[in-house]
């Protein structure tokens, strides 16, 4: 009475399916229906040209292989915006580096050769603050206008390329149409 079905737990490999069937209470081995990928039906297939079926549905809610291959996605970047961020970070460790330069200059050489505390504003006689204010004081190392330079670079790229008279298809007329900056930065 009943059906016995035996399958391993899930597994994020699409083709790792695997099982059998058998009627309960019967020991005769013939009578096993084993199932692989050959007879494995996965979510929005279409079965034709067949009278009936007997189906199960086995891997399930987050135990579908279509859950367990769902991964989140990377952000992409081209290889030049992948280049300009590094150069980024690379002066803003040079402007960290530099102010805490100064700041240990300033500090070091009170009344030498920097200005003595007795002149500075009392906020700006702790270190911490001299850092931020030295932070301040050389922030154009960081050129954000290299940002907007880059965007405008994009746009001069993608019309020289819906402009170039050699991308032209005299037969179709139709000329190329950059429609993604993606590309041209690949380019």
């Amino acid at each position: 009475p009943g059906v016995e079905l035996k399958f391993p737990n899930p597994t994020v490999v699409l083709s790792d399916v695997r099982g059998y069937l058998q009627p309960r209470g019967n020991g005769d081995e013939s009578l096993i229906c084993p199932y692989t990928e050959d007879n494995f039906l996965p979510r929005g297939c279409v079965l034709r040209n067949t009278p009936w079926i007997l189906g199960v549905a086995v891997y399930v809610g987050d135990d579908t292989k279509t859950r367990l291959n769902a991964s989140t996605s990377r952000m992409k970047f081209s290889n030049m915006q992948v280049n300009l961020n590094n150069c980024v970070r690379g002066l803003l460790v040079a402007l960290c580096v530099l102010s805490i330069y100064a700041t240990i200059v300033s500090v070091v050489g009170e009344g030498g050769i920097a200005a003595d505390s007795d002149e500075l504003m009392p906020a700006a006689r702790n270190p911490i603050i001299r850092f931020f204010m030295f932070c301040i004081t050389f922030y154009h190392v960081v050129p954000l206008s290299l940002y907007v330079m880059y965007e405008m670079l994009k746009l001069l790229l993608a019309y020289q390329v819906n402009t170039d008279k050699q991308m032209y298809d005299p037969v179709r007329d139709v000329k190329a149409q950059a429609r993604t900056a993606e590309i041209i930065e690949e380019m």
